[in-house]
């Protein structure tokens, strides 16, 4: 198993789920553990390691919607902390900012907190399976420095 440092991979992730789809990428490299960063205007040249784009030997970090979380997460949480909400936020999904109208709720409901908390443990146990099944394993010292 490659390994990898854990808070890299934690910061890598929420790179990736910057911006648009794809606007922002991350990948892993199967043999070092060491993370590199893309956005659409290209990785820094002096960054670029050869063959950056080979799936065989860089892994892409996912996106929220790859490790089903989002809107799924989002609808577990209210249903196991503020039931009756639960239609009200079912909607807030089938419109335009969504989830600013969620965390808004939360904040009056006083749940923001919970929620931040929910979504980090939810978010880093989906990244740990993931490493699991991609042969890393996150570590808590940095990696190939």
């Amino acid at each position: 198993m490659t390994q990898v440092a854990w808070m890299d991979l934690l910061d890598a992730y929420d790179f990736a789920n910057l911006g648009a789809e794809y606007e922002h990428r991350a990948f892993i490299d199967r043999q070092t553990g060491r993370i590199y960063f893309a956005s659409e205007d290209g990785m820094a040249e002096d960054d670029r390691p050869e063959h950056w784009e080979d799936p065989e030997q860089f892994l892409e970090l996912p996106r929220a919607q790859d490790l089903e979380l989002g809107v799924y997460m989002v609808l577990d949480f209210v249903a196991q902390q503020l039931p009756q909400d639960y239609g009200t936020v079912s909607n807030f999904f089938q419109q335009q900012e969504s989830y600013r109208r969620f965390k808004q709720l939360m904040e009056k409901r006083g749940c923001l907190d919970k929620w931040y908390r929910y979504e980090a443990d939810i978010t880093a146990n989906a990244l740990r399976s993931w490493c699991r099944r991609n042969g890393l394993e996150p570590t808590q010292r940095t990696v190939g420095v």
